[in-house]
């Protein structure tokens, strides 16, 4: 009986396909997920080469595998400009997003990716709010914004992400 190692080949390249197209995700307009699944096709291709005996070429995409990812976080980190944004629960008796707006305007702050459901929260229904302020915002005045919006509507809960 001879093997065919292109079948086995063919056989991984497709799951892993599979597995890449489930680790991306599209929300929002915005795509996530596609590191982790270049990851997965590289761990993929690696083990494949191990299994045919390419063990010097599987070590060597391994180091540079590790060494990319590694350098590209770091220059993630320094170059990105991360979004603040926060979450509220507070019951469902005033208009929690024009209270919100009008605090947020005392501070000339701006507020984006607005989102707004009913969730039940405990035996009552609330309001979760979830907003974004923009990349270049003063991180003093929405500390102080969200302060007040804390003492002044007293919600169930307030979270700064």
């Amino acid at each position: 009986m001879t093997t065919d190692p292109a079948r086995l080949a063919a056989q991984v390249v497709s799951g892993i396909g599979f597995l890449g197209a489930g680790a991306i995700i599209r929300d929002k307009g915005g795509v996530t997920g596609i590191t982790t699944a270049s990851t997965i096709w590289i761990a993929g291709m690696i083990g494949l080469a191990c299994g045919n005996g390419y063990y010097v070429g599987a070590i060597a995409t391994t180091a540079v595998a590790l060494i990319t990812l590694t350098v590209l976080k770091l220059v993630e980190k320094a170059v990105a400009h991360h979004v603040i944004s926060f979450e509220i629960v507070s019951d469902t008796d005033h208009p929690l997003l024009k209270e919100i707006v009008e605090i947020c305007d005392q501070y000339n702050l701006l507020l984006s990716n607005i989102e707004a459901h009913v969730i039940e929260y405990g035996k009552v229904h609330a309001i979760k709010l979830t907003a974004n302020f923009p990349k270049d915002s003063d991180r003093e005045k929405v500390k102080k914004c969200l302060s007040q919006v804390d003492e002044e509507l007293k919600p169930y809960y307030l979270k700064i992400k």
